[in-house]
């Protein structure tokens, strides 16, 4: 997935930046995040806050009990490569 701005943050790191950020995410049963927490940081406020706006806008797989979608927490790691 490729976020509006990065061609922007790679002009602003010309050498480059590899970071890892992860978060946990709280899934309702339609796949929408409900809540995430950043449980380990990059280092990056940039990297951070990219993983935060991924965290909000992806539509998930939920969790299924017995055929149906369930509420479950998952850990979701962001990784970036410029």
């Amino acid at each position: 997935m490729v976020l509006e701005g990065t061609n922007d943050i790679r002009a602003q790191v010309p050498g480059g930046l590899r970071a890892q950020a992860l978060f946990q995410i709280l899934v309702g049963p339609d796949g929408v995040s409900l809540e995430y927490n950043l449980i380990s940081s990059s280092g990056n406020e940039m990297v951070n806050d990219m993983g935060a706006e991924l965290a909000r806008s992806i539509e998930f797989r939920p969790a299924t009990r017995f055929g149906c979608g369930v509420v479950g927490w998952f850990e979701f790691p962001v990784r970036i490569n410029l």
